[in-house]
């Protein structure tokens, strides 16, 4: 039998405990953990083994061969599958296996966090819907989920509907006078080398309460 384990190439922050999921067009690596007994009882090592990798059913020549437990490619782009088979011999032949996965392209995320001026950004506590301002100040990391992380990020945040003057992954909110309200803030994120990895958020300020 064979198991194929993939990792998607994208970014999550810190302290993150859950899956690198793969956007649109992101590179995956994959590997394959086959359990191969010989006559003897014994495991074959992975590095022992004859791989061949298809992509979409083609086989991928370059990727494949002795030895190659391993496979890199582009993901799938957004609402498509691409599914990936590897099929694992031993030298003499006699041991066979193959297994097939499809994977399917997920939408980036964005999820705000406040940072504190003390303790940091505070990432065991996400911003979802609103958030009442209990200082003069406000300061909002904004953490992109799963874009490729070598690529260039742009930032477009907007309060009420108006361009707000930083392009960067944090913003800055402050309370005028005795005033009593709400702002609503929105956050749209496009990958400038991916255009096809993008995504929005929003949350609601109150205060004065």
């Amino acid at each position: 039998e064979v198991d194929l384990i993939w990792e998607a190439q994208t970014y999550t922050p810190p302290f993150y405990k859950g899956k690198a999921l793969n956007s649109s067009n992101a590179i995956i690596n994959i590997v394959a953990l086959p359990n191969f007994i010989d006559r003897n009882g014994q495991k074959i090592a992975l590095e022992k083994l004859i791989y061949k990798w298809k992509e979409d059913w083609k086989v991928r020549g370059s990727q494949s061969g002795y030895g190659k437990n391993t496979f890199s490619l582009e993901g799938p782009q957004t609402s498509r599958t691409k599914d990936i088979t590897v099929e694992v011999e031993s030298v003499d032949g006699r041991l066979q296996a193959k297994k097939t996965i499809s994977l399917r392209a997920r939408n980036p995320e964005i999820v705000f966090y406040k940072k504190d001026p003390l303790l940091g950004i505070l990432y065991n506590k996400a911003i979802k819907n609103e958030y009442t301002l209990d200082s003069e100040e406000l300061k909002i990391t904004a953490s992109p989920f799963f874009f490729s992380p070598q690529d260039e990020i742009r930032y477009k945040w907007t309060m009420n509907g108006q361009i707000m003057n930083n392009f960067d992954n944090e913003a800055i909110f402050r309370q005028q006078g005795e005033q009593i309200g709400s702002a609503q803030i929105k956050l749209k994120l496009n990958n400038l080398d991916s255009i096809l990895q993008f995504t929005d958020n929003n949350f609601l300020i109150k205060f004065g309460e």
